[in-house]
């Protein structure tokens, strides 16, 4: 199992399109920040009218590259890595070398294992350069870190930020591996990620619109939000529609994200064992 497991994550590290795809996040952050300190240091400083910036005001703006991959173009890059490691087996023609020798179900636990490593390493990665350039740029423009900034409120805010923006990538993943399965497509299990994820996205904010309150809560769009809202802040995310409210606990959400992801995992599994792979 381990050897499978290193031979996966090397194939997939030596892949000119895990940097584009993976290793983006953290160089983009680092760019980011370090041309916004640049900028800043030649611009220089204006004096400050407001507040001085208070340690949660501080924090919160460290935990912000967290939302980068949980938003749309993230979770386009995310899932066309995704579909890259499952759908390209099938454009390589290599599924039938390594098939035959190992069961199916830890072929696409290794897949799965690997993925999802690179994935959280680099976000893990992307958060701590994050945070290391907001206060690198306090410090070279002259706006240094407030006083009273604590390791532990620091780790908390990002564990909750990245909870909710793991729960998000699953999803993504799951999306993309079932498509890239099923169709036996890179390709095509992008588009099928892309567009599931666009979807989320229209019904997230339409929903309530033209959708019935049973049929919306059947769908993950407001699941993840809710979760999100509770892990957050404490309290659940409410959607009015023209005949009731939905607002519900945690641990609903909780439910129906398991199912829907469990389901698509499910159904990679299922699919991949039925396929003939010669």
């Amino acid at each position: 199992m381990l050897e499978l497991f290193y031979a996966e994550r090397i194939k997939l590290l030596r892949h000119r399109a895990t940097w584009f795809l993976v290793w983006v996040f953290p160089i983009g952050v680092s760019a980011v920040l370090t041309g916004l300190t640049i900028h800043q240091m030649i611009k220089g400083q204006a004096p400050a009218n407001g507040p001085a910036e208070t340690p949660a005001g501080w924090i919160a703006d460290s935990i912000v590259p967290w939302r980068i991959p949980a938003n749309a173009v993230g979770r386009y890059l995310l899932a066309a890595f995704t579909a890259l490691a499952f759908g390209g087996e099938y454009g390589w023609n290599t599924w039938k070398l390594i098939g035959p020798h190992q069961s199916r179900g830890r072929l696409l636990l290794t897949k799965y294992a690997v993925v999802l490593g690179l994935i959280v390493t680099s976000l893990v990665l992307m958060a701590v350069l994050g945070t290391l350039g907001v206060w690198m740029n306090g410090l070279l423009t002259d706006k240094p870190a407030p006083a009273g900034i604590g390791f532990a409120a620091l780790l908390a805010a990002n564990g909750r930020a990245a909870t909710a923006t793991l729960l998000v990538v699953l999803l993504t993943v799951a999306y993309a591996s079932a498509g890239a399965t099923l169709t036996r497509s890179t390709l095509a299990g992008t588009v099928i990620a892309i567009v599931a994820v666009t979807a989320e996205s229209v019904i997230g904010q339409l929903g309530p619109r033209f959708l019935s309150p049973t049929v919306y809560q059947m769908l993950p769009p407001y699941h993840l939000d809710n979760l999100g809202s509770w892990i957050g802040q404490g309290k659940a995310s409410a959607r009015r529609f023209p005949q009731a409210v939905v607002s519900l606990h945690w641990g609903w959400s909780l439910l129906s994200y398991a199912v829907w992801t469990g389901g698509l995992v499910t159904l990679t599994v299922t699919a991949f064992r039925k396929q003939d792979l010669n």
